[in-house]
């Protein structure tokens, strides 16, 4: 019974030492968001019903803007 604990732990670390380690990537910015955009001065079309879009885009997507979080959240 101590040989399959042996065992396990062996099979444990080894596994854990063989994972590959994740790379840290560049955190994207509100302003590299790539959101579909109607150009400047097009008309567009209002859709009602079922309807093919050849090119779908919209005039309005929100505040794209990052807002840092600075609270101690759930802590009590």
């Amino acid at each position: 019974m101590f040989a399959y604990f042996i065992v396990a732990v062996v099979a444990a670390i080894a596994s854990y030492m063989l994972t590959p380690k994740p790379t840290m990537s560049a955190i994207a910015a509100a302003k590299d968001v790539d959101v579909p955009k109607l150009p400047y001065g097009k008309p567009y079309g209002i859709l009602q019903g079922v309807a093919p879009i050849a090119t779908p885009g919209h005039a309005w997507h929100g505040d794209v803007s990052a807002i840092p979080i600075k609270g101690k959240g759930g802590k009590k």
